[in-house]
């Protein structure tokens, strides 16, 4: 009976140390494969779990550290360009907060706030990129090329594929 319930046991702990191997390894590779795209959030959360597993891994700890100095940073210039841009859709400068928000998202890749005001300022965005060209079309009649040169490639940073944009920094240039 002894050696019996001995060989289970241990039969049991063997079959968890794998499971945790498995897991740490698991994570500790998914945090790698952030780094390389420059997602440091995603490192730092995936690196955490794996952490989990072996919390006395030094080298992990060693990245923690690292990524949440660097986590720390990216939190505080995200909240500054976060009221930077709803400063910008307050005043109806749409393509400010347009671009404001594209940098939130080159910082941290998966910020789910900054992809949900970008959805939203669309809606806002298209209407006011239909009126800045017709005022961009409004100087080229009137042969001010340098303001109309600027409304168009205003538009075609916010929009590359706009039609009417690309016809009339052409005939600029």
């Amino acid at each position: 009976y002894d050696f019996k319930y001995t060989t289970v046991n241990f039969s049991l702990m063997l079959r968890l140390s794998e499971e945790k191997d498995m897991l740490f390894q698991k994570y500790k590779e998914t945090g790698d494969k952030w780094i390389k795209d420059n997602n440091y959030s995603g490192a730092l959360s995936a690196y955490k779990k794996a952490r989990a597993y072996y919390p006395g891994n030094e080298d992990l700890n060693y990245l923690i550290s690292v990524l949440q100095k660097d986590a720390n940073r990216n939190s505080l210039k995200i909240d500054s360009l976060f009221a930077s841009a709803e400063s910008f859709e307050g005043k109806g400068w749409f393509i400010n907060a347009y671009h404001t928000y594209r940098n939130i998202i080159e910082i941290d890749q998966t910020n789910r706030k900054a992809r949900s005001r970008l959805k939203a300022l669309n809606s806002k965005l298209t209407p006011y990129l239909n009126q800045i060209f017709r005022e961009g079309v409004t100087y080229y009649s009137k042969q001010d090329l340098k303001r109309a040169e600027l409304i168009f490639k205003q538009i075609l940073m916010v929009d590359q594929n706009h039609p009417g944009a690309k016809i009339y920094l052409a005939r600029v240039d």
